[in-house]
């Protein structure tokens, strides 16, 4: 349902055709791109349109042609997408579910630690650790990238910026819980 939300999102305001949702998907790649991937764009487009909340209207326009040189510009397709007025009230009712959803999706991660008995519990530390090195410099990059932006909304991308520092700080903090108790467990049990 992410996926839908972005994309009548996108479009609420203008129509766009399928290049300029993914430049903007691309754009804003640290709150789009884990929900919705450039090859997977046009498959849930034309499913929005097949459901009746977009319109796709094509028009040939005069673009560079393919080859090595882009040279020869040519009369190419491009599909236009315009949000209905059901899609209209299938983004207000997804954005009003969005707001009141709490659940947090079971991840690989959480089926890992039911089972982590299974390895030695020196591999589970060196496994946390390595975890708790790449969710560091995960946080690092996304405080980086967030301090390049130059973005319109400022207000809106702070506070998805905020929630997702907040759960990342969240994160490290069990990590950095769950590799002392480990670390403290393997320790009595080799001592």
């Amino acid at each position: 349902m992410d996926k839908q939300l972005i994309l009548l999102g996108l479009l609420l305001d203008e129509a766009l055709y399928g290049q300029q949702i993914n430049e903007i998907v691309e754009l804003h790649a640290d709150l789009f791109a884990e929900s919705l991937r450039k090859p997977t764009i046009y498959y849930h487009l034309e499913r929005l349109v097949a459901d009746g909340l977009l319109t796709a209207e094509t028009n040939f326009v005069e673009a560079p042609g393919p080859g090595l040189g882009h040279t020869l510009i040519i009369p190419r397709e491009r599909k236009t997408y315009h949000i209905t007025e059901k899609g209209r009230g299938q983004f207000i009712t997804l954005l009003r579910g969005a707001f009141q959803q709490h659940t947090l999706p079971p991840a690989a991660f959480d089926a890992a630690l039911f089972f982590f008995h299974r390895l030695p519990s020196r591999e589970v530390v060196l496994l946390l650790e390595e975890r708790l090195r790449r969710a560091t410099d995960y946080r690092a990059r996304i405080v980086f990238e967030w301090g390049e932006q130059n973005v319109q909304d400022q207000a809106a991308h702070a506070l998805v910026h905020e929630h997702m520092l907040a759960l990342i700080d969240a994160d490290l903090a069990w990590l950095q819980q769950t590799v002392e108790r480990f670390r403290k467990d393997s320790h009595s049990a080799h001592g």
